[in-house]
Protein backbone atom coordinates (compact mmCIF):
# COMPACT_ATOMS: atom_id res chain seq x y z
CA UNK A 1 0.00 0.00 0.00
CA UNK A 2 1.37 3.41 -0.89
CA UNK A 3 -0.65 6.06 0.91
CA UNK A 4 1.95 7.47 3.26
CA UNK A 5 2.56 10.59 1.23
CA UNK A 6 5.57 12.24 2.88
CA UNK A 7 8.60 11.36 0.71
CA UNK A 8 10.91 8.77 2.22
CA UNK A 9 13.83 11.21 1.84
CA UNK A 10 12.05 13.71 4.09
CA UNK A 11 11.33 10.98 6.64
CA UNK A 12 15.03 10.19 6.54
CA UNK A 13 15.83 13.84 7.25
CA UNK A 14 13.44 13.90 10.21
CA UNK A 15 14.87 10.61 11.45
CA UNK A 16 18.47 11.84 11.26
CA UNK A 17 17.49 15.09 12.96
CA UNK A 18 16.68 13.08 16.07
CA UNK A 19 20.38 12.38 16.52
CA UNK A 20 20.92 15.79 18.15
CA UNK A 21 23.95 16.39 20.34
CA UNK A 22 23.39 15.60 24.02
CA UNK A 23 24.33 19.13 25.06
CA UNK A 24 21.68 20.57 22.75
CA UNK A 25 19.04 18.16 24.06
CA UNK A 26 19.96 19.08 27.64
CA UNK A 27 19.62 22.77 26.83
CA UNK A 28 16.06 22.12 25.72
CA UNK A 29 15.18 20.27 28.93
CA UNK A 30 11.81 21.34 30.31
CA UNK A 31 10.69 23.00 27.09
CA UNK A 32 8.03 22.01 24.56
CA UNK A 33 10.79 21.36 22.02
CA UNK A 34 12.41 18.87 24.36
CA UNK A 35 9.08 17.12 24.92
CA UNK A 36 8.59 16.89 21.17
CA UNK A 37 12.09 15.48 20.66
CA UNK A 38 11.56 12.88 23.36
CA UNK A 39 8.18 11.81 22.02
CA UNK A 40 9.12 11.71 18.35
CA UNK A 41 12.64 10.41 18.65
CA UNK A 42 14.20 7.03 17.98
CA UNK A 43 11.36 5.04 19.58
CA UNK A 44 8.81 6.64 17.28
CA UNK A 45 10.87 5.92 14.18
CA UNK A 46 11.43 2.31 15.19
CA UNK A 47 7.66 1.89 15.41
CA UNK A 48 7.13 3.80 12.17
CA UNK A 49 9.54 1.56 10.24
CA UNK A 50 7.92 -1.54 11.74
CA UNK A 51 4.48 -0.32 10.66
CA UNK A 52 5.70 0.72 7.19
CA UNK A 53 8.53 -1.68 6.24
CA UNK A 54 8.33 -0.80 2.54
CA UNK A 55 8.74 2.90 3.30
CA UNK A 56 11.64 2.01 5.60
CA UNK A 57 13.43 0.37 2.68
CA UNK A 58 12.92 3.51 0.57
CA UNK A 59 14.37 5.60 3.43
CA UNK A 60 17.44 3.38 3.72
CA UNK A 61 16.44 1.55 6.92
CA UNK A 62 16.79 -2.22 6.49
CA UNK A 63 16.18 -3.80 9.90
CA UNK A 64 12.58 -4.57 8.93
CA UNK A 65 13.35 -5.24 5.26
CA UNK A 66 12.60 -8.96 5.38
CA UNK A 67 9.02 -8.27 6.43
CA UNK A 68 6.40 -7.89 3.70
CA UNK A 69 3.34 -6.01 4.96
CA UNK A 70 0.30 -8.15 4.13
CA UNK A 71 -2.71 -5.86 3.47
CA UNK A 72 -5.37 -7.83 5.33
CA UNK A 73 -7.96 -6.63 7.86
CA UNK A 74 -5.72 -7.32 10.86
CA UNK A 75 -2.80 -5.40 9.38
CA UNK A 76 -4.98 -2.41 8.51
CA UNK A 77 -6.46 -2.39 12.00
CA UNK A 78 -2.95 -2.45 13.49
CA UNK A 79 -1.83 0.36 11.22
CA UNK A 80 -4.93 2.41 12.08
CA UNK A 81 -4.17 1.99 15.79
CA UNK A 82 -0.61 3.08 15.20
CA UNK A 83 -1.72 6.26 13.40
CA UNK A 84 -4.39 7.19 15.96
CA UNK A 85 -2.07 6.53 18.88
CA UNK A 86 0.66 8.77 17.53
CA UNK A 87 -1.78 11.44 16.39
CA UNK A 88 -3.12 11.61 19.96
CA UNK A 89 0.43 11.90 21.31
CA UNK A 90 1.22 14.62 18.80
CA UNK A 91 -1.85 16.65 19.76
CA UNK A 92 -0.84 16.44 23.42
CA UNK A 93 1.96 18.85 22.47
CA UNK A 94 0.83 22.43 21.92
CA UNK A 95 2.32 23.59 18.59
CA UNK A 96 2.21 27.25 19.60
CA UNK A 97 4.75 26.49 22.33
CA UNK A 98 7.25 25.03 19.86
CA UNK A 99 10.06 26.74 18.02
CA UNK A 100 9.50 27.46 14.33
CA UNK A 101 11.50 24.40 13.23
CA UNK A 102 9.61 22.12 15.60
CA UNK A 103 6.26 23.60 14.58
CA UNK A 104 7.13 22.64 11.00
CA UNK A 105 7.85 19.06 12.08
CA UNK A 106 4.62 19.05 14.11
CA UNK A 107 2.60 20.19 11.09
CA UNK A 108 4.23 17.61 8.80
CA UNK A 109 3.45 14.82 11.23
CA UNK A 110 -0.10 16.03 11.80
CA UNK A 111 -0.74 16.16 8.07
CA UNK A 112 0.75 12.72 7.53
CA UNK A 113 -1.14 10.98 10.32
CA UNK A 114 -4.45 12.50 9.28
CA UNK A 115 -3.85 11.90 5.57
CA UNK A 116 -2.88 8.25 6.11
CA UNK A 117 -5.96 7.72 8.31
CA UNK A 118 -8.20 9.31 5.70
CA UNK A 119 -6.86 7.07 2.95
CA UNK A 120 -7.31 3.99 5.12
CA UNK A 121 -10.76 4.71 6.52
CA UNK A 122 -12.47 7.09 4.08
CA UNK A 123 -10.92 6.99 0.61
CA UNK A 124 -10.34 3.24 0.97
CA UNK A 125 -8.67 2.78 -2.40
CA UNK A 126 -7.34 -0.53 -1.13
CA UNK A 127 -10.85 -1.78 -1.99
CA UNK A 128 -10.95 -0.62 -5.59
CA UNK A 129 -7.50 0.27 -6.97
CA UNK A 130 -5.39 -2.80 -7.86
CA UNK A 131 -2.38 -0.61 -8.65
CA UNK A 132 -1.84 -0.34 -4.89
CA UNK A 133 -0.68 -3.94 -4.88
CA UNK A 134 2.85 -4.41 -6.16
CA UNK A 135 5.65 -6.22 -4.34
CA UNK A 136 8.34 -5.54 -6.94
CA UNK A 137 9.63 -2.04 -6.08
CA UNK A 138 11.04 -2.82 -2.61
CA UNK A 139 12.59 -6.03 -3.95
CA UNK A 140 14.31 -4.07 -6.71
CA UNK A 141 15.69 -1.62 -4.14
CA UNK A 142 16.99 -4.45 -1.97
CA UNK A 143 18.72 -6.08 -4.92
CA UNK A 144 20.16 -2.86 -6.32
CA UNK A 145 21.33 -1.21 -3.06
CA UNK A 146 24.67 -2.34 -1.64
CA UNK A 147 23.69 -1.93 2.02
CA UNK A 148 24.82 -5.49 2.79
CA UNK A 149 26.57 -8.40 1.03
CA UNK A 150 24.61 -9.85 -1.88
CA UNK A 151 23.99 -13.18 -0.12
CA UNK A 152 22.39 -11.37 2.83
CA UNK A 153 20.22 -9.25 0.54
CA UNK A 154 19.06 -12.34 -1.33
CA UNK A 155 18.07 -14.02 1.92
CA UNK A 156 16.06 -10.91 2.81
CA UNK A 157 14.33 -10.98 -0.58
CA UNK A 158 13.54 -14.69 -0.22
CA UNK A 159 11.91 -14.06 3.17
CA UNK A 160 9.77 -11.34 1.61
CA UNK A 161 8.83 -13.64 -1.28
CA UNK A 162 7.53 -16.21 1.20
CA UNK A 163 4.76 -13.77 2.10
CA UNK A 164 3.81 -12.94 -1.50
CA UNK A 165 1.00 -15.57 -1.73
CA UNK A 166 -0.60 -14.18 1.44
CA UNK A 167 -0.11 -10.64 0.12
CA UNK A 168 -1.97 -11.27 -3.14
CA UNK A 169 -4.61 -13.40 -1.44
CA UNK A 170 -5.36 -10.38 0.77
CA UNK A 171 -5.29 -8.07 -2.26
CA UNK A 172 -7.80 -10.28 -4.06
CA UNK A 173 -10.04 -10.28 -1.02
CA UNK A 174 -9.79 -6.49 -0.70
CA UNK A 175 -10.78 -5.55 -4.25
CA UNK A 176 -14.56 -5.16 -4.39
CA UNK A 177 -15.04 -3.07 -7.53
CA UNK A 178 -12.67 -1.38 -9.92
CA UNK A 179 -12.30 0.34 -13.25
CA UNK A 180 -11.48 -2.49 -15.69
CA UNK A 181 -8.87 -0.39 -17.49
CA UNK A 182 -7.10 0.39 -14.23
CA UNK A 183 -7.26 -3.27 -13.25
CA UNK A 184 -5.78 -4.38 -16.56
CA UNK A 185 -2.90 -1.91 -16.42
CA UNK A 186 -2.12 -2.78 -12.81
CA UNK A 187 -2.14 -6.52 -13.43
CA UNK A 188 0.09 -6.14 -16.50
CA UNK A 189 2.56 -3.99 -14.58
CA UNK A 190 2.66 -6.32 -11.60
CA UNK A 191 3.11 -9.39 -13.78
CA UNK A 192 5.94 -7.77 -15.76
CA UNK A 193 7.76 -6.50 -12.67
CA UNK A 194 7.30 -9.73 -10.74
CA UNK A 195 8.53 -11.81 -13.67
CA UNK A 196 11.62 -9.63 -14.05
CA UNK A 197 12.46 -9.70 -10.36
CA UNK A 198 11.82 -13.44 -10.13
CA UNK A 199 14.24 -14.12 -12.99
CA UNK A 200 16.83 -11.79 -11.48
CA UNK A 201 16.54 -13.36 -8.02
CA UNK A 202 16.61 -16.90 -9.39
CA UNK A 203 19.73 -16.22 -11.44
CA UNK A 204 21.47 -14.83 -8.35
CA UNK A 205 20.41 -17.78 -6.18
CA UNK A 206 21.69 -20.25 -8.75
CA UNK A 207 25.20 -18.92 -8.42
CA UNK A 208 27.28 -21.48 -6.50
CA UNK A 209 28.95 -18.80 -4.36
CA UNK A 210 25.60 -17.71 -2.86
CA UNK A 211 25.00 -21.03 -1.14
CA UNK A 212 28.24 -20.51 0.77
CA UNK A 213 27.45 -16.85 1.60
Amino acid sequence: MKKWMLPATLWMALWMAQAVPIAYASALNGTADAAFDRQFGEHFFEQLWAAYPEMAISAGYYRTAERLWVPNDASRAERTRFLRTWLTRLHAIEPAALSAAHRTDWALLDNQFQSALWYLTEYRDWQWDPSNYNVADPIALLLDTDYAPLAQRLRTVLRRLQEVPAYYAAAKQNIRSTDPSASGMACAGVASAASSEQLNTRSQIDRPTIADG
